[in-house]
């Protein structure tokens, strides 16, 4: 065996100890610069997020709606789409 079985998960500690090492050194204005590009990149990758959340709503929606036109049962739609029955029979 090359490596104990735990060294990737030694050395996984060891880097986010050193990364946090890291922040907590940082000046007043680095430390400022950093917490915006953290803002930013969870704004970023939260908008994604709800993109994808979004479109995949609207795709249940645009298959209930054509199930609903075959004359596929509100309950069995549900049960597909993980829609409400409600929503269905708004639609």
């Amino acid at each position: 065996m090359e490596t104990m079985p735990f060294e990737e998960d030694r050395n996984a500690v060891f880097a986010k100890l050193a990364e946090t090492a890291a922040r907590a050194n940082l000046t007043k204005e680095e430390r400022a610069r950093y917490d915006e590009q953290w803002r930013n990149y969870n704004d970023y990758y939260n908008t994604i997020d709800f993109a994808k959340e979004e479109g995949q709503e609207t795709e249940r929606i645009k298959i209930a709606k054509a199930l609903k036109a075959k004359g596929i049962s509100v309950q069995m739609i549900s049960e597909c789409t993980g829609l409400t029955e409600e929503k269905i029979t708004e639609l």
